[in-house]
């Protein structure tokens, strides 16, 4: 068991397009940034930072929260409070420790940084050397690079739209690296393109959800699947099927039957229909 855990959360859905930058102090809309007031503020909630927290306690190890950012999506990370956040995660591990677990969102860009998650990460893995365990929480609309794949340990994507999740990803996160660290499993990081075009948003829609169960099923030991679907959103609730960004229309010239067989495609109703059933599932 880890005996000393560096947890931090530093999370931003970073809109390229927006004009308007986000500051440090949008990383502060839920309290503080840091410490047992950031602590107290997380612990017991359904977050990525509030399951670290809760194994961190169940365990006894010793922990540290030097950084406890989330802001809602916007323009780019200002140099200055990405240079803020990261610095503060950096120097915690500085100090040394058995583990890093980090609440990420996975598209998070800065100013003069395209790729903040795999720099952070890249960052951490240097300082804290090849035997800390590093892992890390992301919503299912991050941005996966290599260099993030290659740094981690673990990386657990949020199953669930609306993310209801998130805890319980962090605790499948937690008992995988423990489970590394105590020599019972050994993590390899692969990162694959399934080349799949995804129209489906909410995870109780029939099909993803069958789809979901059927990968969970065909677990086999030492393997681990993870469904990440990156959504085309459309521009209304009134629109009847769920049109693609224009950016994402340029990138995916070719239709996705020309991709994958018609059984690795997935089709869920239009878009007022899911947003109609995920204001009842709610």
């Amino acid at each position: 068991m880890a005996k000393k855990f560096v947890v931090a959360m530093m999370m931003h859905e970073t809109n390229t397009f927006s004009p308007l930058p986000t500051p440090i102090e949008s990383f502060a809309r839920a309290g503080d940034l840091s410490g047992p007031l950031a602590i107290r503020e997380a612990e017991g909630t359904n977050t990525s930072l509030g399951g670290f927290i809760e194994v961190a306690r169940k365990a006894g190890a010793e922990f540290t929260v030097p950084m406890a950012a989330s802001a809602h999506p916007s323009g780019l990370v200002t140099k200055a409070a990405y240079a803020q956040m990261t610095a503060a995660i950096v120097d915690e591990v500085k100090k040394g420790c058995d583990a890093v677990l980090l609440a990420l969102h996975g598209a998070m860009v800065a100013d003069g940084c395209d790729d903040c998650e795999g720099d952070l990460l890249g960052r951490v893995r240097e300082i804290a050397g090849p035997d800390a365990v590093i892992g890390a929480t992301l919503d299912p609309h991050c941005h996966m690079s290599a260099e993030m794949v290659a740094a981690a340990d673990l990386l657990i994507c949020w199953k669930h739209y609306p993310h209801t999740d998130a805890l319980d990803r962090a605790l499948e996160l937690v008992d995988a690296c423990v489970s590394a660290r105590q020599g019972e499993i050994t993590l390899k990081p692969v990162f694959v393109d399934a080349r799949v075009i995804q129209a489906i948003h909410l995870h109780h829609v029939a099909g993803f959800e069958a789809l979901a169960q059927r990968l969970a099923q065909r677990q086999l030991p030492g393997l681990h699947i993870d469904l990440l679907a990156e959504v085309a959103r459309p521009r209304s609730e009134d629109d009847t099927a769920a049109r693609p960004k224009r950016g994402l229309v340029r990138a995916c010239a070719r239709p996705a039957r020309a991709l994958l067989p018609p059984r690795f495609l997935v089709r869920a109703g239009n878009f007022a229909d899911r947003l109609r059933a995920s204001r009842a599932h709610a």
